[in-house]
């Protein structure tokens, strides 16, 4: 569901429930819920409307992705306990706990769904803005985003109420950012992520990112997706930036420290380093992971950054950094430390391991 269209052609945009003006002109009960019977019905009268028949699955581009689709639906699913059914719903509000498997598709342009837990991929647009090549942790968190939206419609019943028809795509977005908030790589940094690579709703994305902003108290500000600012107590004001040529790395790790202040989970004992245990999972780059720990978020931790090198070279990088915080080079040194650290080629572990343990100590004390 995105991208403004006419009248005429509005059941064949991404965001078709919101940015259509008369979605729900032809709609049965408008003005109340739909029983279960009747979501199956109007499903299967968009899907005619949009597709010009059944959906086709027979390219074999479709066949291809359509594992990989479902297997990252299911990441989503089984962490927030939604069931994957095969069988139409029963009951009128089954939407809210339900799904059916994701299909991919030939005959439409983008993503819809079209209620009663159906939900349907191009597969050329799947290729060309989602999925790629799937190299790295980032494209997961894009296509995953790109998943949870869509499922923020079906599990909203956006299509079943009338009183949807204003705020569907807002009401699916803060829906992609809770249910991805519980995937190991979940939090604000992978929405800054995905909005940074692939930003088509920017109405609906800034307001979710002035959410976030709002939700620190004063101790963050965001003027873009990819720049998130620190303002410490000593009234200056700190770019939680980690690498000047990756933007996604900066998203990424200002977003999840946000997330991490907002909740009230940082602390300097709380920031460790781990072995990288997505690597496999969803080919999250680095051999280390810097996370925070805490009861407060969710699976109880954050993690924040990639860490590379052998085991040695990150633990004396680590052991470095320590020493730093507590010889008192706290956030008020943060120029000194980024040209000890940040500027130097082999000091990209150093200067992430030691602004996130300065944030964490402002934040403290």
């Amino acid at each position: 569901m995105e991208e403004k269209l006419n009248k005429k052609t509005f059941l064949g945009a991404v965001c078709a429930l919101a940015c259509a003006t008369n979605i729900f002109v032809a709609q049965p009960h408008a003005d109340a819920m739909m029983n279960a019977h009747e979501q199956e019905k109007w499903a299967r009268h968009l899907e005619k409307e949009a597709f010009g028949g059944p959906p086709e699955t027979s390219s074999e581009e479709a066949i291809r992705l359509t594992p990989i689709i479902q297997g990252l639906q299911k990441r989503l699913c089984d962490r927030n306990g939604i069931e994957i059914t095969t069988t139409p719903f029963q009951n009128t509000y089954d939407f809210e706990t339900k799904i059916h498997p994701m299909q991919v598709i030939d005959n439409y342009h983008t993503c819809y769904s079209v209620g009663a837990g159906y939900i349907y991929f191009n597969a050329r647009y799947l290729s060309n803005q989602l999925v790629g090549s799937l190299s790295d942790q980032y494209a997961y968190i894009l296509a995953e985003r790109a998943i949870a939206h869509e499922m923020g419609h079906a599990l909203g019943g956006h299509t079943t109420s009338k009183k949807f028809h204003n705020t569907a795509e807002i009401l699916a977005e803060k829906k992609s950012v809770e249910l991805m908030d519980k995937l190991p790589e979940g939090g604000w940094g992978a929405y800054l992520v995905s909005v940074n690579i692939h930003c088509n709703r920017p109405d609906e994305n800034f307001k979710v990112v002035k959410s976030f902003v709002d939700a620190c108290d004063g101790r963050i500000t965001m003027p873009t997706f990819t720049t998130t600012v620190y303002h410490d107590k000593g009234g200056g004001q700190n770019n939680l930036c980690l690498d000047n040529y990756s933007s996604n790395e900066n998203a990424y790790f200002g977003g999840q420290m946000a997330y991490c202040i907002a909740h009230r989970a940082l602390s300097v004992e709380g920031i460790e380093v781990v072995e990288n245990f997505l690597k496999d999972e969803i080919k999250f780059k680095g051999d280390y992971l810097l996370i925070c720990r805490s009861s407060s978020l969710p699976n109880g931790y954050r993690v924040l950054a990639s860490l590379y090198g052998s085991r040695d070279k990150v633990l004396n990088d680590w052991s470095k950094m320590k020493g730093f915080i507590a010889n008192g080079h706290l956030i008020d040194d943060y120029d000194w430390v980024a040209k000890e650290t940040f500027h130097k080629d082999d000091g990209k572990n150093q200067w992430a391991m030691w602004l996130a343990l300065a944030v964490a100590y402002d934040v403290q004390h």
